[in-house]
């Protein structure tokens, strides 16, 4: 594919996940998808052979984000024990549950 094909590729895949959100797996269909990122149905064929395709990307991709912040998290407990070796346990574990059950980004 070509450079403008796979960045709009990737924007149809934005629209894609937010029709999924917003309608649930079973509500979806490529006029959904079509309506909401603005681009016929015909076109949508040529990035995606099916909503299970859309679908199974989508997810793809969410679950690389959610390896991206599982190891970003590791890493920084693991160095914040490094560092705390000598502080109260009590201290390390306050901070992973917080980060564990905000996730990354509304901690960090």
């Amino acid at each position: 594919m070509y450079k403008r094909a796979i960045i709009k590729r990737q924007e149809i895949l934005k629209c894609s996940k937010k029709a999924f959100i917003e309608k649930g797996y079973s509500s979806v269909t490529m006029k959904v998808i079509s309506e909401v990122c603005g681009i016929g149905r015909s076109s949508l064929y040529y990035y995606f052979s099916s909503i299970e395709e859309f679908y199974n990307e989508v997810m793809m991709e969410e679950k690389k984000i959610i390896k991206t912040d599982t190891d970003i998290v590791e890493n920084f407990l693991n160095a914040l024990k490094f560092e705390l070796i000598n502080v109260d346990e009590s201290l390390y574990r306050a901070v992973a549950e917080q980060l564990l059950t905000n996730g990354v980004n509304n901690c960090l």
